[in-house]
């Protein structure tokens, strides 16, 4: 009797093919730059937003058109440094996502006053304006001041037609208004909406 015969075959195993080197690099570099894009794109200033989910403060309790006075800054802003003026296309996509954004109180408001801090023109295209104020009117009607009272205005100058130039400087005697808005960084705002809502008091 002979020796048995083994028979078998051994199958073939299919290595899945691979990646040139650098592409899962590239695909991610191309698609971050596509959401960053996306995300900035059309995302520079507007003159009204009302979008406020994550904010570092809330806006006051109790707040109201007859007691906004009491709300207003003791204290000037601090000023917009260098920094923040060149990243505010970045900032100012965030902030209109409602990532310490703008709640849009309901009411507009009016100030007459000085400014304060020298203007800042970003690249998100606001003006930013700091005001002492000197006159304050809430809906059309006059409201007292009994100290010295703050406020920011964020200009969208480009929405607007309205040249920074215009309004760059320390010191200038302006009447600003616009609707009143909390910034989710803790401070009222006026944001206006027309062009003929900024002008220079001359004496």
């Amino acid at each position: 009797m002979g020796e048995p015969i083994w028979s078998f075959s051994i199958g073939t195993r299919h290595r899945p093919r691979k990646r040139p080197r650098g592409s899962t690099g590239a695909i991610v570099r191309s698609s971050t730059i596509a959401f960053f894009t996306a995300l900035v794109a059309g995302c520079g200033c507007v003159p009204v937003s009302d979008n406020l989910w994550l904010g570092l403060r809330r806006p006051p309790a109790g707040v109201s058109e007859s007691n906004i006075e009491q709300f207003l800054k003791t204290k000037v802003n601090h000023p917009v440094d260098d920094f923040s003026r060149d990243i505010g296309l970045f900032t100012t996509a965030f902030k209109r996502l409602g990532i310490v954004g703008w709640r849009d109180m309901g009411f507009s408001a009016r100030v007459e006053g000085v400014v304060s801090n020298a203007p800042v023109y970003s690249t998100d295209g606001f003006l930013t304006l700091d005001l002492s104020i000197s006159k304050l009117e809430i809906s059309g009607e006059a409201r007292p001041l009994h100290d010295q009272r703050f406020i920011r205005a964020e200009v969208c100058a480009p929405a607007l037609g309205i040249q920074p130039s215009d309004f760059m400087a320390p010191g200038a005697r302006l009447s600003v208004g616009g609707l009143l808005l909390w910034d989710g960084d803790g401070f009222f705002e006026i944001h206006p909406t027309r062009g003929d809502d900024l002008h220079v008091i001359r004496n």
